[in-house]
């Protein structure tokens, strides 16, 4: 005799089990939303939102001693070595983007101290006398340059040789802009204004 019921309760049976593994996924896609598992670059730019600057994969192909150039002319060596917080290149430099602008450099870890060199333009605004750049390698300050608005200034900032020799084989520039502006009421974060890059040279101290 054919067992109707039998067969109703083994259905039954596989549909509770693939509801129970439905709702197993849903919990396991719920909890990694609340503890992803992410890089830490990734996690302070998306998820804190204690940077403006998300790291990109550059080469920081450099030759000691030669000055880049942040216009349009300059492309294709500045590519090289911008980590993140660049808008593109124009004719008079490279603007600044958000509180933090990263730059990358493959130094020679044997090298010994180096100096680096910053042409740098502020922002003019007509409630912002001068922009305020902090800038540190590898982790530590090393200086701190007022550019006054609408000026260019160039500034010579000496990085030591155990900064230069830490471990990484590069050499990371950060330009921390603290008091950025942010231009249009729309504007987010990560398009705040501050100082154009003109050009940037990295050499023997």
């Amino acid at each position: 005799m054919y067992d109707r019921g039998g067969k109703t309760r083994a259905l039954s049976a596989v549909a509770y089990t693939l509801v129970a593994l439905l709702a197993l996924f849903e919990l396991g896609v719920l909890w990694l939303m609340l503890h992803p598992q992410v890089p830490a670059d990734y996690r302070a730019y998306y998820i804190d939102r204690t940077t403006t600057c998300l790291n990109q994969p550059v080469s920081g192909k450099y030759v000691l001693g030669e000055t880049i150039s942040f216009s349009t002319d300059g492309v294709e060596a500045a590519d090289l070595v911008k980590v993140c917080g660049w808008g593109g290149p124009g004719p008079e430099g490279t603007d600044a983007l958000g509180r933090t602008s990263r730059l990358r450099f493959a130094v020679d870890a044997r090298q010994s101290a180096i100096t680096l060199t910053l042409e740098i333009r502020g922002l003019i605004h007509p409630l912002q006398a001068r922009q305020e750049v902090m800038v540190s390698a590898n982790d530590a300050q090393i200086g701190r340059v007022s550019v006054p608005s609408g000026a260019t200034v160039e500034t010579h900032l000496p990085i030591s040789a155990e900064l230069v020799d830490d471990g990484r084989g590069y050499v990371d520039v950060v330009l921390e802009l603290p008091n950025a502006l942010r231009l249009a009421p729309g504007d987010t974060d990560i398009g705040l204004r501050s100082v154009t890059l003109v050009s940037l040279r990295l050499s023997p101290a």
